[in-house]
C-alpha cells in the first residue's frame, strides 16, 4: 500500500499535467479563433469561416470544464489524504489560508475565459453574418444558427463551471465535518 506522501505526490503530478493541459486547450482556443477571424476578415469570399469560432468556444469550453473539474476532484483526493495521514491533525495548514484567494484567482480565469469567448464568437459570427442567405433551406443559415448556440452554450458552461466548483468544496466539507453546514464552509466559499 503506498503512504500518504506518495499519494499526495501523485495526485498532485496529475494536478500539474491537468494544468497544462487545460491551459493549452486555451492557447489553441485562442490561436485558432484569431487565425479564423483574420482569414474571414481578409477578403468577403472567406466571412462564412468565422462559423468556426463558435464550435471551438463550446470545445473548449467543455475541455476546460472537464480539466477543472478532475483537478478539484484531485485537490479533495489530496485534502483527504493528509486529514487521514497517520500524523496528521485533520485538514492541511494551507486549506483555510490559501483556499479562499485560490478560488478568487479561479472565477477570475473564468470570466476571461467568457470574455474572450463572448468577443471571439461575436466578432466571427458578426463577420459571418452578411455571407448567410438567411433560407430555412440554405445549409449556411443552419451553421451559422449552430454555431451562435455552441458560443451560447460555452458561455454557458464556463459559468456553471464556477457553481460547479463552489458545490465541490462544500461536499468536501460537509464530508469532512460530517455535517451539512458550519463555518468552514462559509469561509472556504465565501470568495468563490
Amino acid at each position: 500500500m503506498p503512504s500518504a506522501d506518495t499519494k499526495y505526490s501523485s495526485a498532485w503530478n496529475e494536478i500539474s499535467a491537468r494544468i497544462q493541459a487545460r491551459e493549452l486547450v486555451w492557447v489553441a482556443f485562442v490561436s485558432l479563433a484569431v487565425t479564423l477571424i483574420g482569414v474571414a476578415a481578409s477578403k468577403d469570399c472567406n466571412r462564412f469561416i468565422g462559423v468556426g469560432v463558435g464550435f471551438a468556444a463550446l470545445w473548449t469550453a467543455m475541455f476546460s470544464r472537464h480539466h477543472d473539474m478532475i483537478i478539484h476532484l484531485l485537490a479533495d483526493f489530496q485534502k483527504d489524504v493528509a486529514a487521514k495521514a497517520p500524523d496528521s491533525t485533520g485538514a492541511p495548514d494551507w486549506l483555510p489560508r490559501y483556499s479562499g484567494e485560490a478560488s478568487l484567482q479561479r472565477k477570475w480565469r473564468d470570466y476571461a475565459q467568457m470574455i474572450a469567448t463572448v468577443g471571439t464568437a461575436g466578432s466571427a459570427l458578426w463577420l459571418a453574418y452578411p455571407a448567410v442567405d438567411w433560407s430555412l433551406k440554405s445549409a449556411r443559415t443552419w451553421v451559422f444558427l449552430l454555431s451562435l448556440a455552441c458560443g451560447l452554450s460555452a458561455v454557458a458552461m464556463v459559468l456553471t463551471t464556477h457553481r460547479a466548483r463552489k458545490k465541490f468544496a462544500q461536499e468536501w466539507i460537509m464530508r469532512k465535518n460530517g455535517s451539512a453546514g458550519g463555518a468552514d464552509i462559509a469561509f472556504y466559499v465565501s470568495n468563490r
